[in-house]
């Protein structure tokens, strides 16, 4: 087996399982928080374009990964789907369409042309993830292992096309490898507890959301204590009526006998006998 053999089935097999982790993350949790709903659209059109290549130049091990990816990146935003409520078919045009002016431009014009038009998809989907990762508030709902195995994936990539000298894939592994690092880096900052950018948690409001990538508003602490401090005084009032109502048990001994007997005060009668209490004693002031 040659050295471009083996990597091009190493970058088939780590393009494949690269957005598993994703997928996994959100069937098990369904937390959408740090995922770029139109990150993922731009992928899709991406995957479908690489497909296309990949049957062009009759290459398999750019065909499975591509058709896996493609798989996956379809369950993503359908999982984000039934998450936000958007348009499914609103989503999925756009990428099938970006995908395939991709393949016209691939068949009909030169690789050069398609290694240079390639990469922007996949460009605007790991930038547009980055700004998730630099400004969110949560990014739980990105795990650690997919830009991992993105990296990973990607700097394969570049090696096998440095190797059997594929001018579309060299330009793409360089371009959109540099961002996917960028963001594997930055997660793993989030992760170590770095705050996010470009935004302040405390003193303000939550800001309604504007798109899917928004929807996931964060209450800043502030309002959240607060809020919490307001929930407990409310639960301390209504035990408080609660206890008026139901009122209290005293024991005593009973007349004549040398047995414990628990007498019940009702609410009301225990009001009235402090109210006889206290009212000698405001007399005595008022006077």
């Amino acid at each position: 087996m040659t050295l471009a053999i083996a990597l091009g089935w190493l970058g088939a097999v780590t393009a494949a399982v690269a957005t598993a982790p994703q997928v996994i993350k959100l069937l098990k949790s369904h937390d959408p928080s740090g995922i770029s709903v139109y990150g993922w659209v731009a992928a899709l059109g991406s995957n479908l374009g690489w497909l296309g290549h990949g049957f062009l130049i009759g290459m398999p091990n750019v065909i499975v990964p591509n058709a896996a990816a493609m798989t996956c990146t379809l369950m993503i935003l359908y999982q984000l789907h039934k998450v936000y409520g958007f348009s499914l078919a609103a989503r999925l045009l756009p990428g099938a369409a970006l995908g395939t002016v991709l393949i016209v431009i691939d068949g009909a014009c030169s690789p050069i042309l398609f290694g240079l038009l390639a990469p922007i998809p996949g460009i605007v989907n790991t930038g547009m993830q980055a700004i998730q990762l630099l400004r969110a508030e949560k990014v739980t709902g990105v795990p650690l292992g997919m830009p991992a195995a993105l990296a990973l994936n990607w700097t394969v990539w570049l090696a096998w096309a440095l190797v059997v000298h594929d001018a579309a894939t060299t330009i793409a592994s360089y371009t959109s490898g540099t961002l996917i690092w960028f963001n594997l880096v930055w997660r793993i900052a989030r992760h170590c507890g770095v705050r996010p950018l470009g935004r302040r948690t405390a003193g303000r409001l939550a800001e309604p959301a504007t798109s899917p990538d928004q929807a996931v508003a964060t209450v800043p602490p502030a309002a959240e204590t607060k809020a919490r401090h307001s929930h407990v005084a409310r639960a301390a009032t209504a035990a408080g009526v609660a206890k008026r109502r139901r009122g209290t048990s005293r024991e005593r001994i009973r007349p004549g006998t040398n047995r414990l007997q628990t007498i019940r005060i009702s609410g009301g009668a225990k009001l009235r006998r402090l109210a006889a209490k206290r009212r000698p004693a405001a007399r005595g002031k008022h006077l």
